[in-house]
């Protein structure tokens, strides 16, 4: 009986220990809220401007904070739940043992670790109170260039007012804007991303608090993904179009061209016209221009969607633009689209240069030598030792002479040759009137002539003598002028693009001399003069100058002496390169042109840049892709150039014009060649109806038929609906603010439960002896009397 109450009392305080830890969680408890839940399950938002990738957050207050309250059944074990486990399978394992071999007592002893593994569970009633989180709506807005069309923009603005202000009369709603503009970074987007926009914009929200998507939009959106994996659980996407239903608008569309092409020759370019929309002239055909750098070339009339093929010769090297304008359909929705601009990169095969040299010297060489070193130029030299008619007596058969053969060259191939140039050349019968004509003509209808004056230039064999007195800009005067002097770059020559910036001609003090060899030689002009004179020599006498005759252009230097900057007297010169820039304005590189108008878009900058010989810029009209108009005044950065800049910030094409001594015209495409935003105009739900379908969402019109805003009807549920209405899924999110914990099993019942269990037992075990009970000692028995 000792072995029993040892146990018993052991046993007893274990269950105590056991009941006075559960007692000591089993009390009311009230928590703190929650403070490890994301950032994105707040209602807090911050009001941010951000831009096409990202969002305008505007929040709308709740009017009160709701709370609501739930109930369950729990568990909060005061020991791990393995060790409960392993305790409660250990005791069961040894019941039922225990019943097997018929031990008295071993149910009670199972009911009483069947009672302390309980407690040691510690069920619970829990009670929490929680703060619903507001339903986040977002409502995408399309700022992009097709939205600035017939009013779209604004009637957009209309409906996101009315839009607003029904949701913020909704309870426990947050309205996100993400206004998604034409830029990105600030650099133009082709296309509409609103998608793209969307994603980022939600990027801070948690799919069970997003409500429904708004779109504002034409339906012209070019990121539309293929599956749904942005709006899930049923979050309705509805789509509200700007624009009308019975829209239409006309465009050109580009099929074929050449991006290079050789100089004067033709190139193909394909297009045709497309008539979008119930145009009022339906089938009828369509007149169209074909300009190149503002100077019409071709027109004629087109049925829409028939291919048109046209040819553009390419008159120069470098850029040469192309603009295909179609007459405008009235009512229609934009001409900016109803012209297209295409660049072909002129490019020359090979140089025809022919020159014509009267007597050999060192400025022949240079010439040759400088001609010859170009693999891109074919040279035709002929050098003039003496007329047709003079003899020397020489056999013929000694002659290494050849005749020149005049009529082939000036008369039937004159055309083929890009520049003529005479070097110190005098008349001695070698060519007829009748050539020096086909001279005189080349120059007016577009060729380059390049007179190189020596002594003979003022002598009776003189050039000027000629027909071509008609065309080239000085006559001479009486007399050589025959002294040191070193060639000075004029006031209108440094603003010149032959001389402008050559090699040390431009100093800080106007009056000091560039660092460049002397010329002994000018030949006197006698004046009125035509022309530019970009350099002059000894007593300020014009020594380069440079004069257009109708499409042609000529130059005159007025010395032979420029072999001595070849040679390296006296330092040398730019002789190189100045004899180089003047071949090519002759042959009129675009580079090199007086009067130019350029555009480029660098860092999301477009910089429009004049060049001229003017000593003032005019303003410059530029029509942005979207057809705004913009007015600047560029700037004088250096001598002969002047520059503004403005925003690139929209796709496709920019176009500008200067007024002044010639007009100007300048293209440039911003982005695509081809953009998107004005493909297709039309607003559409054609685009967007299977995504909003798979969404549950709705597509309706923001005016109706009489061009009244139609602001629809929202509705709010806690689970998917489809209907007439635009409905919004309520958010079941919420954050944790307290909590209420009640033990099921009261402490003092507990300790009565186990203490029974274990009472019984024991009174089982010991043959219905209750613990702690006095056994009087045994009186009876067998006597042992000894032996």
């Amino acid at each position: 009986m000792k072995r029993y109450k040892k146990t018993f009392v052991s046993n007893l305080a274990a269950a105590m220990l056991a009941f006075s830890l559960a007692q000591g969680s089993a009390v009311w408890a009230d928590e703190a809220p929650d403070t490890n839940f994301p950032d994105a399950m707040r209602a807090d938002t911050a009001q941010t401007k951000l831009s096409q990738d990202k969002a305008t957050l505007a929040k709308t207050p709740l009017a009160k904070t709701q709370l609501t309250k739930t109930w369950a059944v729990t568990t909060n074990p005061i020991a791990p739940i393995s060790m409960i486990a392993g305790m409660g399978l250990l005791a069961l394992a040894f019941s039922v043992l225990g019943g097997r071999h018929n031990m008295k007592g071993a149910w009670w002893r199972a009911t009483a670790g069947g009672m302390l593994t309980l407690h040691l569970l510690h069920p619970e009633f829990l009670q929490e109170e929680r703060e619903l989180l507001p339903t986040e709506v977002a409502i995408v807005v399309d700022k992009s260039a097709s939205q600035s069309l017939d009013e779209r923009d604004k009637t957009t603005s209309l409906m996101q007012t009315a839009l607003v202000e029904q949701l913020s009369k909704m309870h426990g709603v947050n309205i996100r804007i993400i206004e998604v503009e034409g830029t990105k970074n600030g650099v133009a987007v082709d296309g509409t991303q609103l998608f793209t926009a969307l994603n980022a914009g939600l990027s801070d929200v948690s799919h069970d608090r997003l409500g429904a998507v708004f779109i504002f939009t034409d339906g012209q959106v070019h990121d539309i993904p293929e599956k749904n994996n942005l709006l899930e659980n049923g979050v309705p996407l509805h789509v509200l179009l700007s624009g009308k239903k019975d829209e239409y608008d006309r465009r050109i569309i580009l099929d074929q061209t050449s991006r290079f092409g050789l100089v004067n020759k033709e190139q193909k370019i394909r297009f045709h016209i497309r008539d979008e929309g119930r145009t009022p002239n339906e089938g009828e055909k369509i007149g169209y221009t074909v300009r190149h750098e503002g100077r019409e070339i071709a027109t004629g009339f087109a049925a829409p969607d028939n291919v048109v093929e046209t040819r553009v010769n390419v008159p120069h090297t470098g850029a040469n633009i192309i603009e295909i304008t179609t007459d405008s359909l009235p009512g229609e929705l934009t001409t900016v689209n109803n012209r297209v601009v295409t660049t072909i990169e002129g490019i020359r095969e090979a140089l025809s240069v022919l020159l014509l040299s009267g007597k050999p010297d060192a400025n022949t060489r240079m010439w040759r030598d400088l001609l010859k070193s170009d693999p891109d130029t074919n040279l035709v030299h002929f050098t003039v030792l003496r007329g047709q008619n003079q003899d020397d007596k020489t056999p013929r058969r000694e002659l290494s002479l050849i005749a020149v053969p005049t009529d082939e060259v000036f008369s039937e191939k004159i055309n083929d040759f890009d520049l003529i140039i005479f070097d110190h050349y005098e008349e001695r019968g070698l060519l007829k009137e009748q050539h020096f004509n086909n001279i005189t003509n080349y120059v007016r209808n577009g060729g380059a002539l390049l007179t190189v004056a020596g002594p003979e230039y003022i002598g009776g064999g003189s050039v000027y003598g000629t027909s071509l007195s008609s065309i080239l800009p000085a006559a001479p005067a009486s007399d050589v002028i025959k002294a040191p002097y070193i060639p000075q770059v004029t006031d209108l020559g440094k603003r010149h693009p032959v001389t402008r910036n050559l090699e040390d001609s431009n100093t800080d003090d106007p009056s000091q001399q560039p660092s460049w060899g002397h010329w002994y030689l000018l030949v006197n002009t006698a004046v009125p003069l035509s022309g530019d004179v970009i350099m002059t020599g000894a007593d300020n006498k014009p020594l380069l100058i440079l004069d257009h005759r109708d499409k042609g252009r000529i130059a005159m230097l007025m010395s032979d002496n420029a072999w001595l900057w070849a040679r390296g007297h006296e330092g040398g010169g730019p002789s190189a390169e100045l004899l180089r820039r003047t071949a090519h304005w002759l042959m009129k590189a675009p580079s090199l042109e007086e009067e130019a108008l350029r555009m480029s878009i660098k860092n999301d900058a477009l910089t429009i840049e004049q060049q001229t010989i003017a000593e003032k810029s005019t303003p410059v009209t530029v029509k942005t892709p979207s057809g705004k108009t913009v007015m600047v005044t560029p700037t004088l950065t250096e001598d002969g150039f002047w520059r503004s800049t403005i925003p690139a910030d929209e796709v496709g094409l920019y176009s500008a014009e200067q007024a002044g001594k010639q007009l100007l015209t300048a293209f440039i495409n911003a982005g695509s060649r081809n953009p998107k935003e004005f493909i297709s105009t039309l607003s559409t739900p054609d685009l967007l109806r299977p995504f909003v379908r798979e969404t549950g969402g709705q597509i309706k019109r923001m005016l109706d038929k009489e061009g009244h805003l139609d602001v629809p009807r929202l509705i709010s549920h806690r689970s998917p609906k489809a209907g007439k209405e635009m409905n919004i899924r309520m958010s079941e999110a919420s954050t944790l603010k307290r909590t209420h914990r009640t033990p099921l099993i009261p402490g003092w019942l507990g300790v009565i439960s186990i203490l029974g269990a274990l009472a019984a037992a024991y009174y089982r075990e010991g043959d219905g002896t209750l613990p702690f009970k006095k056994i009087p000692p045994k009186t009876g028995g067998p006597k042992n009397d000894g032996p």
